[in-house]
């Protein structure tokens, strides 16, 4: 089964329509509808890599507001972000999927989910 991840309206209605073209099984699954956490996430995250995710958040929160926060702060919040956003998706992804489609698979969120695909062993 491939699993394609969105977490916009543009993305999933993409993942719809290629879908219904696909001879393939496809699940499609709505970053903003997690609302659970796995407390078993946390486990595992020595095993993945979520500092590029926290540093292009970091790099985007300076180049957006023009805040004058210390980037220790600004990176701890994104860091804790980073882990919440783990345990919700880690919840959901599973080892049932083959493979994994993502739209722009170098974003915060996205990046996460490709992390906890290969810790499932899922192909991009």
């Amino acid at each position: 089964m491939i699993l394609a991840f969105g977490v916009n309206k543009k993305q999933i209605n993409f993942f719809k329509k290629l879908k219904q073209k696909s001879s393939h099984k496809i699940e499609i699954l709505y970053s903003k509808t997690f609302f659970s956490f796995s407390l078993k996430a946390l486990k595992y995250l020595n095993k993945v890599n979520l500092t590029p995710a926290i540093d292009l958040r970091v790099k985007d929160f300076y180049a957006k507001y023009n805040l004058k926060l210390p980037k220790s702060l600004v990176k701890s919040f994104y860091t804790i972000l980073a882990i919440i956003t783990f345990m919700r998706y880690f919840h959901k992804i599973s080892s049932k999927y083959e493979k994994i489609i993502i739209w722009n698979g170098f974003m915060f969120r996205q990046h996460i989910a490709l992390e906890i695909a290969k810790l499932y062993g899922i192909k991009p």
